[in-house]
């Protein structure tokens, strides 16, 4: 973790590690003491140095496989992130590679929103989060930046006379609520 207590993800240590800024992160060892005897500390670079080069899957079902996957499974399905400061895999030539950091991160909690139907003043919103929020629980919305709502994944809206925005955002079932997303409506008097 860093100083302030937030957990690091693998970027955030390879960035450290890359930046000479070791000593910034905080390890956080479970009890008992590991049963080989070797602690974090005692790690050459407190392991920190693992994180040198990064490669990522782009499968998140490997839990349901029967068997380990070989060398060449993953070399063909993992992404190689290929940062120009650090050095290459000495023992793995990855089929995929980006220097894009974006490419790494998947688009976790995305709203769609289509308009199904305008009648009149009345608008028909229908939202999908197309599997992209584990445990998706609901929908929230707000119009107009007043109060958010829950709501299903249809709602009807009423636009006045004027420039309005509807935000929604998805909600799972830890209360985790994802990025907002919103549509502006116009409608003249």
């Amino acid at each position: 973790m860093d100083s302030s207590g937030r957990p690091l993800n693998a970027m955030d240590l390879h960035e450290a590690y890359l930046s000479r800024r070791i000593r910034d992160v905080l390890p956080v060892e479970g009890v008992p003491p590991p049963r080989d005897g070797k602690r974090i500390e005692s790690l050459p670079e407190r392991g920190i140095d693992f994180y040198a080069n990064l490669a990522f899957s782009t499968r998140s079902d490997l839990a349901h496989l029967q068997a380990p996957l070989t060398m060449t499974d993953r070399e063909r399905m993992f992404v190689r992130y290929d940062d120009p400061r650090g050095g290459n895999f000495k023992h793995m030539k990855f089929a995929l590679a980006t220097r894009r950091i974006a490419d790494l991160y998947p688009a976790v909690a995305q709203v769609d929103a289509q308009i199904e139907k305008i009648d009149g003043e009345t608008v028909l919103v229908d939202f999908s989060t197309r599997g992209s929020l584990p445990h998706f629980l609901a929908y929230q919305v707000r119009l107009d930046r007043g109060a958010w709502r829950r709501c299903g994944p249809r709602v009807e809206w009423a636009v006045p006379a004027g420039v309005h925005l509807l935000e929604v955002s998805a909600v799972n079932a830890a209360g985790v609520v994802g990025p907002v997303f919103g549509l502006r409506a116009t409608r003249s008097s």
